[in-house]
């Protein structure tokens, strides 16, 4: 069986759905609360895509008929799927990315509440002792 047809989509799902897929697996509970942001943005996507027609039509780049699916709905299928898969990493580096940024925001001010809220009892209580 001659699988050459299958090589950009193969390459697609190789390297940019395992990244997804080990960036989701070792933060889904953060990512879960994005899910419908990140799919929406994956169907924004879509229609940007289609203006890759105009760089085929101008010949800027082609995609050999051999090593696709040859499916086109106004360009290639599999760059469709690239799009999404690129937009949806994108997405989910960005939520998580920021969501870290956030617990770090969040862990500071509430570590400069304690301080600033003056010595804990046992410190006083020992204070005291000395006295």
């Amino acid at each position: 069986m001659n699988l050459h047809h299958f090589n950009y989509i193969f390459s697609i799902i190789i390297f940019a759905g395992t990244a997804i897929l080990i960036e989701w697996h070792r933060n889904k509970r953060v990512l879960k609360k994005y899910e419908l942001i990140i799919l929406f943005l994956a169907a924004v996507s879509v229609p940007f895509t289609a203006t890759d027609y105009f760089a085929l039509k101008w010949h800027a780049w082609f995609y050999y008929p051999g090593q696709n699916l040859d499916i086109k709905f106004i360009t290639q299928a599999e760059t469709y799927l690239f799009a999404i898969a690129v937009t949806v990493f994108s997405a989910t580096v960005t939520l998580i990315y920021a969501a870290r940024q956030d617990r770090k925001l969040n862990h500071r001010s509430s570590s400069n509440k304690r301080r600033k809220s003056g010595p804990r009892r046992g410190v006083r209580a020992a204070a005291a002792a000395k006295r």
